[in-house]
C-alpha cells in the first residue's frame, strides 16, 4: 500500500493502546471479524513496505527524544482504516492529541505484568533484533537494505520503551518502569467510559469487548494467536528471505566478475 494511492479516509472508531506482545494480534483478528479495518504492526512489516517503517521509526523519535507533538501525521497513514492497534504505545502523546477530542472514538487498553511483559519482548522482538544485526546481517545488509532497516527499528522501539538499547545494563528495570508509566498516562488521560482495560492473565473474550463496542457477540471462538512459536515462525520465514535476497544479489554481482576472472586466467 505505501507504493499506491491510498484508499479513502475513513473516521477512526476504535483505538487499541496496548503495546506490542500484550495480546494486540488476536485483537486486531478480533476487529476484523466485527467488522472493522484496523492497523497494525503486520501492516507495516509484512505488506506496506519500508517507507512506512521509517515514518513509524521517525515519528518515535521525535516524540521520545525530541518532545515533538503530533510526530506523525496519523491522518496519512491510517487513511482506509478504522481503528487502529498497537502502534499508538509508540507515540502516545501524539495519539491522544489526535483522537481523544473525538468523543466517539473508543479506546482498548490491553495491558500483562511487567516482568512477563520484558520476558516476551526479549524471547521474540529481541530475537528479530538479534538476527538483523549479527555479523553476518550486517554484511548482507549491505546487499539488501531492509535488514540494517529492521535493526534499526527494533533498536528504536527498544529505546522508546525506558531509553537502552538492547544488551545495556539495566534494560530490562528500566522497560518495566515506562511500561507501568504508560499505561497509568493512557488511564490518566481517557475518560473511563470510553476506556476499556483488558488484561492479558484475566484472558480476552468476546462479550466485554462485544459489549463495549456495541457489537453481538459472533459465534466463532475468540482468536488466541500470536504466541511465541507463532511468532518465531513468522519472523524466521520473513528474515531467512531477505537474507536469501542478499545472497542472490551477491551471486548476481560476483558470477560475471569471476567468469572474466576465469577468463583471462585460462586465457593467459
Amino acid at each position: 500500500m505505501s507504493d499506491v494511492e491510498k484508499p479513502t479516509a475513513k473516521p477512526i472508531r476504535v483505538v487499541v493502546m496496548g503495546a506490542s506482545r500484550c495480546g494486540t494480534l488476536g485483537v486486531y483478528t478480533a476487529l476484523k471479524t466485527l467488522g472493522y479495518t484496523p492497523f497494525h504492526m503486520y501492516e507495516v512489516t509484512f505488506k506496506n513496505g519500508d517507507r512506512e517503517l521509517l515514518k513509524l521509526a521517525d515519528a518515535i523519535e521525535a516524540e521520545q527524544h525530541r518532545g515533538v507533538v503530533p510526530s506523525i501525521d496519523l491522518d496519512d497513514l491510517l487513511k482506509g482504516y478504522d481503528a487502529f492497534v498497537e502502534i499508538g504505545s509508540f507515540f502516545p502523546l501524539t495519539t491522544l492529541h489526535r483522537y481523544l477530542p473525538d468523543p466517539d472514538v473508543k479506546w482498548i487498553l490491553t495491558e500483562r505484568d511487567p516482568a512477563s511483559w520484558t520476558r516476551s519482548i526479549d524471547e521474540t522482538i529481541g530475537d528479530v533484533y538479534r538476527a538483523c544485526s549479527s555479523a553476518d546481517a550486517r554484511v548482507l545488509g549491505l546487499f539488501n537494505p531492509w535488514l540494517g532497516l529492521m535493526s534499526r527499528w527494533l533498536e528504536v522501539v527498544f529505546k522508546r520503551w525506558g531509553g537502552k538499547r538492547p544488551g545495556e545494563p539495566g534494560l530490562s528495570t528500566a522497560m518495566q518502569s515506562s511500561f507501568l508509566e504508560y499505561n497509568e498516562l493512557i488511564k490518566a488521560k481517557v475518560p473511563a467510559e470510553r476506556l476499556l482495560t483488558l488484561k492479558l492473565e484475566d484472558g480476552f473474550a468476546w462479550d466485554e469487548i462485544c459489549e463495549f463496542l456495541g457489537h453481538p457477540v459472533p459465534k466463532e471462538p475468540y482468536p488466541r494467536i500470536n504466541d511465541k512459536a507463532m511468532f518465531k515462525t513468522m519472523t524466521s520465514g520473513l528474515i531467512r528471505d531477505h537474507k536469501l535476497t542478499a545472497v542472490k544479489r551477491i551471486t548476481a554481482l560476483l558470477t560475471p566478475i569471476i567468469g572474466v576472472a576465469a577468463y583471462f586466467y585460462w586465457s593467459s
